[in-house]
């Protein structure tokens, strides 16, 4: 029934809710307790009996995605719409365009690809080589450029960046200076946009 607690002698273990309860009020708890409240068989909280149904519904029941039909559990709905949702919506890094994540990738390979004057050398640079060229050619600029760098790498996939633009140079010595010069944070969206 009760455990005496390894803490102090005047609270007592509750076995039912494993909650330490002053021995003095003990008895009282404990009958209440077993009368009133329940654990929940999903999250482990305890709940009071009369509101189990209520507390399922409000917290645990599956529910559709409005953006995918996908079935969610309610507490976790916002976490899917806001960052995994294929159909929620992104915008891409390079131009600024609103389109669902399902299509990122796609338009990712095509927009990547087009060319911009980077105008400290006069040379066409396709934009997902940006960054990697603006690291290798103009490291003394690294600080006036490392503003609009950083915003080509907030928002993309770590995968999405090795699969087509930077697979030579993240494997090379660019890798130790990017990590210099960016924060890890920007680093760690890269890696969990997807």
């Amino acid at each position: 029934m009760a455990l005496p607690s390894s803490g102090t002698s005047s609270t007592t273990l509750c076995n039912h809710c494993e909650r330490n309860v002053p021995a003095s009020n003990f008895d009282l708890h404990h009958a209440h307790c077993i009368r009133n409240l329940e654990r929940c068989t999903v999250c482990g909280d305890m709940i009071p009996k009369s509101r189990a149904k209520e507390h399922y519904q409000d917290t645990h029941a599956p529910v559709a995605c409005s953006k995918c039909g996908d079935s969610i559990e309610r507490e976790l709905l916002l976490i899917h719409e806001r960052d995994k949702c294929l159909q929620r919506i992104v915008v891409c890094g390079y131009c600024d365009f609103p389109l669902p994540a399902v299509e990122l990738n796609t338009h990712l390979e095509i927009c990547g690809n087009r060319t911009e004057l980077c105008h400290p050398c006069g040379k066409y640079v396709r934009l997902c080589e940006k960054l990697a060229h603006d690291l290798q050619f103009h490291e003394e600029n690294s600080e006036a450029s490392g503003v609009s760098s950083r915003l080509f790498l907030h928002g993309f996939s770590h995968s999405v960046l090795i699969d087509f633009c930077f697979e030579s140079w993240l494997h090379g010595k660019y890798l130790s200076s990017l990590n210099q010069r960016f924060p890890h944070q920007y680093l760690l969206l890269v890696s969990f946009v997807f």
